[in-house]
This record gives structure tokens, C-alpha cells and sequence, in this order.
């Protein structure tokens, strides 16, 4: 999982490298699925909310909703918060994450369920989220899949490089960050989950009425895809 050690340095760049489009994108699907769904959206809970980029974008579009958001690292949060007044935010891990609301929508973002290592513990987050939502609520999730290619080096902008190594079910990627004179490096480890398994830990956890995605635009061309969407409703 996302951890503060991960996330410690790697928070000033991290908007940098990965941009605003894919969350620009991200809040215009949610709310797409909010009105197909007829889901009411009062109160919106960003599970591993990092920088707290997709909170802004959501509130640009859907202006009337309560926004809350947790995440692990102090730094993530830190940017997070200046970022966007008005949202509650906490520091919590997936496990442990325990509040008195309760929520209409859950989400969580860019792979960051892949942080979860171990299936058994996977279940307990998600009846842990189920815990979170109110009657009839959704939880909206991606995550990476076992189609995932990687490459061996991804050039980004300003000489930052991901170094990409598949080992059996795990993803570990090697982010190197030059700013100036300073340079450091961070190891992130992504278990890649198949579709079964997580439809299986989502139905033992408490939810039903399962719709997957292969993109942003709503397909469901779903064999294959290296990247996939879930709208799982509480039971």
C-alpha cells in the first residue's frame, strides 16, 4: 500500500510527472456514473487521495458536493489540503481508516488498490469501504490487471525515469527524481490483480451489482485491458 515512506520526497513532483488530464478525465466518468446510476452525491470520500488533484477537478464540475479525502502520507496531504479548502481530509491507511460518516460515493484512483499486496487483506478494505457508505451507496475504483505491460525505462520531462521490473504477480517500478543537483529514488510495489479476484473479494465483501469499464468513455471491452473500472454498489 501507499505508504509515507513511498511518498515522502516524491509528493513535489508528482503532479509534474503524471498531469492533470487523466483526473480531469477521472471526474468527468464519476460524474457520468453518478447520474446513470442515480446515485446521490452529497458526500464524496477519495480513498488514497494523494495530492488531492482529483477533488479539485470533481468540485469544478460538481460544485455542490461534500468532499473528503484520506491518505497515508503526510506530504500528500500537505499539498492536498492547500489545494482544496473546505475538504476534510484525515491521515489514514485503506485498514485502517475509521470514521463516524458515512458516505454516498467512494473513490479511489490511479491504481492505488494495487498498493494492496495481499488478497486476504484486499477483503478487509473492502468491507471496510462498505462500512464507509451509506445504503445503496457506490464504490468506484481502477485498478491495473495481470494484462498490464511494462516498458524497461519511460523517459518523463526534466530527466525523470521509472524503471519498470515484472516479478510473477508484482509490478515494482524505480522512480528516479533529478531536481538540479539533487537527485533520489523511490521504490513503489504494485500487486496486479485479475478481474476474478477482485469481483470475488467485492461480492465476499459485501457488494453486488458489479459494471466494468476499460476506459474513461464508458467502454467494456474488457478482455485484455491492462487497466480496468469498477462501479460496485453496497448490497
Amino acid at each position: 500500500m501507499k505508504t509515507n515512506k513511498i511518498y515522502q520526497k516524491f509528493a513535489k513532483y508528482y503532479d509534474m510527472i503524471y498531469g492533470r488530464i487523466f483526473y480531469r478525465d477521472y471526474a468527468r466518468f464519476i460524474k457520468k456514473i453518478v447520474i446513470k446510476e442515480k446515485l446521490h452525491g452529497g458526500k464524496l470520500l477519495d480513498a488514497g487521495c494523494g495530492t488531492g488533484l482529483f477533488i479539485k477537478e470533481f468540485k469544478k464540475i460538481y460544485p455542490d458536493v461534500f468532499t473528503f479525502g484520506f491518505d497515508p502520507s503526510k506530504s500528500m496531504l500537505d499539498v492536498a489540503k492547500k489545494r482544496n479548502r473546505g475538504t476534510v481530509f484525515y491521515r489514514s491507511s485503506f485498514d485502517n481508516f475509521s470514521v463516524s460518516e458515512k458516505f454516498d460515493v467512494i473513490i479511489s484512483t490511479f491504481d492505488s488498490i494495487n498498493y494492496i499486496l495481499n488478497l486476504n487483506q484486499l477483503k478487509n478494505v473492502f468491507k471496510n469501504i462498505v462500512k464507509h457508505l451509506e445504503k445503496k451507496g457506490a464504490f468506484i475504483f481502477d485498478f491495473n490487471t495481470n494484462f498490464k505491460k511494462l516498458k524497461p525505462i519511460i523517459k518523463k520531462r526534466n530527466a525523470r525515469l521509472i524503471n519498470e521490473i515484472r516479478r510473477g504477480k508484482f509490478w515494482h517500478s524505480y522512480i528516479t527524481i533529478k531536481d538540479g543537483k539533487k537527485e533520489f529514488r523511490e521504490e513503489h510495489v504494485e500487486r496486479l490483480y485479475s478481474l476474478s479476484e477482485i469481483k470475488s473479494a467485492l461480492k465476499k465483501s459485501g457488494f453486488s451489482n458489479l459494471k466494468v469499464y476499460s476506459d474513461l468513455n464508458g467502454s467494456r471491452k474488457i478482455v485484455g485491458a491492462a487497466r480496468l473500472f469498477i462501479v460496485a454498489k453496497k448490497m
